[in-house]
């Protein structure tokens, strides 16, 4: 799989306008120490901690072409910043604001709520869900904003207690 520390151009999709096209751009960048401890502790184990950030921009073919804008291959890598000439990057705004759309057949779309990965519940900050959305900026000096989840409390198992106890006896 293909990582950049830069935001590359990783699909170019057609839009109902032949003119028009949805650029899929993507960014690694290197989680910090803070949110995952164990890539610090145990690298070899853990591995490297990328954020992965997705962001779509919508481009016409008179850019596309002025930037010599293409799609990446593992062995062509479609830099964003080097074809734009300016620095850019894909920031994260958490927000308690669901993004709705009307898709091209009628029908409305519904963005979904942040869930924690392993046991699939939705992520909320006083009872709120949360949503996560990136785009492109230009401004470097822009940061990524987050919302700290509420923590939920694990109940552990009357077998997991009992095996607790045995350990500790």
């Amino acid at each position: 799989m293909m990582q950049t520390e830069q935001v590359r151009v990783a699909e170019i999709r057609p839009t109902s306008n032949v003119e028009v096209f949805n650029l899929v751009l993507r960014q690694e960048i290197q989680k910090p120490i803070e949110s995952n401890e164990l890539s610090f502790f145990l690298p070899k184990v853990v591995g490297a901690q990328l954020e992965k950030r997705v962001a779509f921009r919508t481009v016409d073919q008179e850019f596309m072409d002025e930037h010599n804008i293409f799609e990446s291959e593992e062995d062509n890598v479609c830099l964003f910043d080097e074809a734009i000439g300016m620095p850019c990057k894909i920031v994260v705004e958490e927000t308690f604001e669901q993004r709705t759309w009307e898709s091209s057949d009628g029908t409305i779309g519904e963005q979904e709520p942040k869930i924690n990965p392993q046991t699939g519940e939705i992520l909320t900050k006083g009872g709120l869900a949360i949503y996560r959305n990136s785009r492109l900026t230009l401004n470097m000096e822009e940061l990524d904003v987050f919302i700290g989840h509420d923590k939920v409390t694990a109940q552990a198992t009357t077998t997991a207690s009992a095996a607790v106890r045995a350990l500790q006896s």
